[in-house]
């Protein structure tokens, strides 16, 4: 019984890649915006261009990838007619607008299953679009380093108390879950170590002691700790972890970063888009429509569909598209 209690957490779905992904997109639009702007600060151009270039990189990114999925997923449900039209239309504005999850709370039964996964793109969007704003607003108008920081801190507390009230007030866990105005915080502690990275020296030693403490912070809390934990103080806690590992992994000099180059776990993040786009409607609509064959198969094509689906949004979109992105670079040759 023990030991398939491990592999069960091990295996589970759960909410730790979302939220690393959640820190690490924290801290990189952060530094990338703080670089930026001092540049622009530094007399080479305007600090509104920053964010217009920003924002065109962000939605050559994200958008023509996720509207070819959008549409490919119309062409399946008219096609299968699992969910009805006007669920449909409003589950596909609402992706375009990026309110998914909004959407989700306002309605759940009018909201199609197969992208439900889109809530954390929401999610991401919505950080997008406000937080280059308040890094304009925190550089023009307060100058103290640590007066900045603390700001975000202020901010991650009150998005954590917020989060644990709503929890124990008996609010649907899944709403808890993919509200923005309850999961942002992981956002903000990947934006909290980003000033820490940027202002703050810290020998790479004890960045290196940090990120593996962090680690193992997350290793045990994924262990320890009870689910009914991740709503109140988990998703803030795991945040802190990773982003001790982030910090410690872009000062240098960490042993882990050795296992974070490897070939095919960088790949894996070079394609993880159109695999995050693809695999959740592959799944369930395996699931629907191939209920009677074994589970196996019905693992196995699932894997080699996303796979496809993955290779050929990279190959025929998403490429095509970063090639745009050069024209809103900065200084800098590779904004990412």
């Amino acid at each position: 019984m023990t030991n398939s209690w491990f592999v069960n957490r091990i295996f589970e779905p759960g909410y730790l890649g979302l939220d690393l992904f959640f820190v690490l997109s924290g801290f990189l639009i952060s530094s990338l915006l703080l670089r930026d702007l001092a540049d622009r600060s530094a007399g080479r151009g305007k600090r509104t261009t920053v964010l217009r270039y920003f924002y065109a990189r962000r939605a050559l990114r994200l958008l023509p990838a996720l509207y070819v999925m959008l549409a490919l997923d119309w062409v399946f449900v008219l096609i299968s007619g699992d969910v009805s039209l006007h669920t449909q239309w409003r589950t596909t504005y609402s992706a375009v607008f990026y309110i998914a999850n909004w959407a989700t709370v306002w309605n759940l039964p009018a909201t199609n299953p197969d992208l439900g996964h889109l809530w954390s793109l929401a999610v991401e969007e919505q950080f997008y679009i406000v937080w280059p704003l308040v890094i304009l607003g925190l550089t023009v108008l307060v100058k103290n380093r640590s007066v900045k920081l603390l700001a975000i801190i202020t901010a991650i507390v009150i998005i954590a108390a917020r989060r644990i009230d709503l929890y124990q007030g008996g609010a649907n866990w899944l709403f808890v879950y993919i509200r923005t105005d309850t999961r942002i915080d992981s956002m903000l502690v990947g934006a909290a170590f980003a000033i820490i990275y940027r202002y703050f020296s810290i020998r790479t030693a004890v960045t290196s002691l940090l990120a593996s403490a962090g680690l193992i912070g997350i290793i045990y809390y994924k262990f320890a700790s009870p689910p009914s934990d991740l709503f109140e103080i988990g998703f803030t806690r795991t945040a802190v972890f990773a982003g001790l590992g982030v910090l410690g992994a872009a000062s240098g000099g960490w042993a882990f970063n050795r296992v974070l180059q490897w070939r095919p776990l960088v790949s894996l993040g070079k394609y993880s888009y159109g695999l995050y786009l693809y695999h959740h409607v592959i799944f369930l609509g395996i699931g629907r429509h191939m209920s009677q064959y074994p589970q196996s198969f019905r693992l196995l094509l699932g894997y080699g569909a996303s796979a496809l689906c993955t290779f050929l949004s990279w190959r025929f979109v998403e490429s095509k598209c970063l090639r745009l992105k050069t024209r809103f670079e900065s200084s800098h040759a590779n904004t990412g």
